[in-house]
C-alpha cells in the first residue's frame, strides 16, 4: 500500500520525458529507493536462509557446514568481488580499508541493532549454546586479528604475497578443522565446551 502511495505520488509529480529537479522531492525519492532496497535485499536474504535450511534438512547437511561454505560465501561474495576490483584499478588503500570496514560494520552496527532490539524485547538474550565451533571461530579469527596487527607495521605497512597466502592458509586450515569437527571426525579437547 504504501509503495502504491509513492507510486501514485510519483506518477503525478514527474514526466518521462525530464528526469526530476534538484531539491527535496528528488531527495525523497532518492531515500525511498534506499529504503525500499534495502528491503527488497532483506526479503531476498531471508527467503535465501529458509531455501538453505531446508535444502540442509533435506540433504541432512548441518546447518554449520552451510554456514560457513554457502551462505557465508554468498554473504562475502559481494564484498569479494568489489574489493578485488578496487585493487586491480589502483586502490588498494581503498580495498583494504573496505576489507576490515565491512565486517566491523557487520558485527559492530549489525549485532549491536540486533541484540538491542532483542534485549528491548525480551530483557536478556541468549544466543544459543557454548559450542566447539564457536570457540574456533573466535579462536581463528583473534588469530588473524593479532597476526595481522604485529605483521602490518613489521613489513612497514606493506602487504606481501606471503601474508596473503599465510591469510588464505588461515581460512584453509580454520574451513577445514570446522567441517571435521562438526562432523565428528575430529575432537579439539581444550576448545570443547564441558
Amino acid at each position: 500500500l504504501v509503495a502504491l502511495v509513492l507510486l501514485l505520488c510519483n506518477a503525478l509529480c514527474t514526466s518521462f520525458q525530464q528526469p526530476p529537479e534538484k531539491g527535496f522531492y528528488l531527495v525523497v525519492l532518492v531515500l525511498v529507493g534506499f529504503v525500499s532496497s534495502v528491503m527488497w535485499i532483506s526479503a531476498v536474504a531471508q527467503e535465501l536462509v529458509s531455501l538453505l535450511n531446508a535444502l540442509g534438512l533435506m540433504l541432512n547437511i548441518s546447518p554449520v557446514i552451510l554456514g560457513l561454505t554457502i551462505l557465508a560465501w554468498g554473504n562475502s561474495l559481494g564484498d569479494f568481488v568489489s574489493d578485488v576490483s578496487l585493487a586491480r584499478q589502483g586502490y588498494p588503500q581503498m580495498a583494504i580499508g573496505g576489507v576490515y570496514a565491512s565486517p566491523m560494520f557487520n558485527m559492530l552496527i549489525g549485532m549491536g541493532t540486533s541484540l538491542l532490539i532483542s534485549c528491548i524485547k525480551t530483557g536478556t538474550t541468549n544466543l544459543g549454546d557454548d559450542t566447539a565451533t564457536i570457540n574456533l571461530t573466535f579462536i581463528f579469527l583473534l588469530l588473524t586479528l593479532v597476526s595481522t596487527i604485529i605483521m602490518v607495521p613489521v613489513n612497514k605497512f606493506k602487504f606481501t604475497k606471503g601474508f596473503g597466502f599465510y591469510l588464505f592458509s588461515v581460512y584453509v586450515v580454520y574451513l577445514v578443522l570446522t567441517i571435521l569437527m562438526t562432523l565428528g571426525v575430529i575432537r579439539i579437547p581444550f576448545i570443547t565446551p564441558k
